[in-house]
């Protein structure tokens, strides 16, 4: 059995991409290689802004302090369950209307924009629950690897990928990889068999 299925969306991969150039000029995704696009409004806000809350660990935070970037251990742990909105100035973007779509189907928490350099390649590791993956620019040279298959995935459509087996992706081509991730929230069996993986 397949790792990854194509969903049923068709997305306007030239609106997607110009969603792209606008949030790139909010926020600064080579930080992490990534920005959130969905926050948690009850929880204290990154002091970077919401772009930022989400970004990378739920453990720890990248902040910018003076001209330097520095790694801090968040006092509470945020979990995907605690993304229950869309970032508000960024509501009247498409993107919105791709978030509200998959939120129809799916309980989602984490959505975000990342960022895979060429010659970049990603930690062996596993999740504690699936993601969709949207890519928006890619090149043949991008792949996903899912236990011993490895996958392309085309532009413009949504792929639901069972990250909960090992896995890595890397950017082989000449060009800088776009995509849009989102974190399905776990369940309660997702996340105790998370947890036992690790005692073992």
């Amino acid at each position: 059995m397949s790792a990854v299925s194509k969903l049923d969306y068709s997305f306007d991969l030239g609106q997607l991409e110009s969603d792209i150039k606008v949030i790139l000029q909010m926020g600064d995704i080579n930080r992490q290689n990534q920005l959130c696009l969905t926050y948690c409004p009850t929880k204290n806000i990154h002091p970077d802004g919401e772009l930022h809350q989400g970004a990378g660990s739920l453990h720890y935070e990248m902040r910018l302090e003076g001209e330097t970037v520095h790694k801090h251990i968040r006092p509470k742990p945020l979990s995907e369950r605690d993304f229950i909105d869309f970032i508000p100035f960024i509501k009247h973007l498409y993107i919105y209307e791709v978030y509200k779509r998959l939120k129809g189907q799916f309980n989602i928490g984490r959505m975000r924009l990342m960022k895979l350099n060429p010659g970049q390649c990603l930690t062996w590791h596993r999740d504690v629950s699936q993601r969709i993956h949207i890519p928006i620019q890619t090149n043949p040279g991008n792949r996903l690897v899912v236990d011993d298959r490895v996958y392309f995935l085309p532009a413009g459509k949504a792929y639901l990928v069972d990250t909960r087996h090992m896995h890595t992706a890397f950017n082989g081509g000449p060009d800088v990889r776009y995509n849009i991730l989102v974190s399905t929230v776990p369940t309660e069996e997702e996340e105790r068999t998370f947890l036992e993986s690790y005692k073992k």
